[in-house]
């Protein structure tokens, strides 16, 4: 319903944000990685929304970038997650540092979320993966075609172009951003986290 809500920001809480655009103040719950961006009453914002209409409520989320909304949206996605949970989330973890817990099954990092347990990440992992689509990448076309890396590459890279590849990252992109990053000694997760920082350094 609302792809973007611009205006001026009246209130920074602790958990919610209201934004006044048009003569009306929208009030967003939001995680605080975005709350910590927005800055003092007063200042110019543009937050990325998600409406959630339920039987108790309608609900406004909003998020500061495009990312992060998009990874709400993933996250509801897994049973037994619902907009606190996934707000928690992002508020414990970036999106960078949540992608990459998913593609290497990191539970202990998904677990240090206040109220996901080991099995709540467990499940994160297993139905976000195949959202993914960790066995194959998406072409511009929309059909689907075989990952094929370099066979010269090491297993560490090997490793972190699947797991960029499974995130939605043409595997061209991929391969420029792991070889840009590679020193050689890096672990696969290590070439993931650096690849991943260097490619949200460019969009």
């Amino acid at each position: 319903m609302y792809a973007y809500i611009k205006g001026e920001l009246a209130e920074n809480n602790l958990d919610t944000a209201v934004v006044e655009a048009g003569g009306v103040g929208y009030l967003l719950t939001c995680p605080t990685s975005t709350l910590a961006r927005l800055g003092e009453p007063g200042a110019s914002v543009k937050l990325y929304t998600y409406f959630k209409v339920s039987e108790e409520a309608m609900n406004l989320y909003g998020f500061y970038t495009k990312a992060e909304r998009d990874m709400f949206i993933r996250l509801l996605s897994v049973s037994g997650i619902g907009p606190k949970a996934g707000i928690s989330i992002l508020s414990t973890l970036s999106v960078t540092d949540l992608a990459i817990a998913l593609v290497t099954d990191d539970i202990k990092s998904l677990s240090a979320v206040p109220g996901i347990g080991k099995k709540t990440a467990q499940r994160l992992i297993l139905e976000l993966k195949e959202k993914v689509g960790s066995d194959d990448v998406v072409r511009a076309d929309g059909e689907k075609q075989p990952v094929r890396l370099d066979p010269f590459a090491s297993a560490p890279e090997q490793e972190a172009l699947q797991a960029l590849i499974a995130l939605g990252i043409r595997q061209t992109e991929a391969a420029r951003a792991v070889a840009a990053v590679n020193d050689g000694t890096s672990t696969a997760q290590q070439l993931i986290t650096k690849a991943l920082r260097a490619l949200d350094g460019k969009r």
